[in-house]
């Protein structure tokens, strides 16, 4: 328990710092990017809310370029998050007046639902279907919010949601689409997360493009991906 506490302390200070994300896929990702893809506010001038999604490699990467932490504590922290598909969650409305009144936690878990592509329909996991150490894990997010956003930060929560196979539901890198509606506001995600893939080149005018491009705007001709060296 100590050790998971502390790992939590050096993945709070990482955050904080915004640290570049390395490894695998995850290179050259900073975490501004990662939460420009994962975190979506209302278009609706009447609310106040957000969903944040936070896949694995949030937290994993979060930690990698660290010093304080070793592989081991990598591992440790991986296995609390395992299998659960985390997104923190503001639910606000604003008054006549321009006051903000946040929705209850059960109000919110209530009217939030996770759907597929397919058209499953996930709810939110109670409190008592989630990991001790999860809770934990999470529950640390509180005072950090609070201390940065005031009453908009107390009242950020947590939906944690689990495949029937004990799996998460998505991967960063998965060729899909879901939603998480909130009462009838309905928040998309486009899968594979853009920020992970590679940048795509076109040879006719020589410029870049994000990895979800196929063509290229200007001249309709295929993009590709340059190797190294190339």
């Amino acid at each position: 328990m100590k050790r998971l506490l502390m790992i939590m302390v050096v993945v709070f200070l990482t955050f904080s710092h915004g640290a570049l994300f390395g490894g695998d896929h995850l290179e050259n990702v900073t975490l501004t990017e990662l939460i420009s893809h994962t975190q979506m506010s209302s278009k609706d001038d009447r609310s106040v809310r957000m969903v944040w999604w936070l896949p694995e490699e949030f937290w994993v990467i979060s930690m990698r370029n660290n010093p304080a932490m070793n592989q081991e504590y990598i591992e440790e922290f991986s296995a609390v998050i395992s299998g659960y598909t985390i997104f923190l969650v503001l639910d606000g409305t604003i008054s006549p007046l321009g006051t903000i009144n946040y929705a209850p936690f059960e109000e919110t878990m209530n009217n939030l639902v996770l759907s597929t592509e397919n058209m499953v329909r996930h709810l939110p996991l109670p409190r008592n279907a989630i990991s001790s150490d999860l809770k934990m894990t999470l529950d640390m997010f509180k005072p950090v919010f609070s201390n940065m956003m005031g009453s908009m930060g107390q009242n950020i929560q947590y939906a944690v949601f689990r495949g029937e196979q004990d799996e998460s539901l998505f991967s960063v890198l998965d060729s899909t689409n879901f939603t998480i509606t909130i009462h009838d506001e309905v928040f998309r995600f486009n899968l594979p997360l853009v920020c992970f893939l590679p940048q795509k080149w076109c040879n006719a005018c020589e410029k870049q493009f994000q990895g979800d491009y196929n063509f290229c705007p200007y001249h309709g001709i295929e993009l590709i991906i340059k190797k190294s060296g190339q």
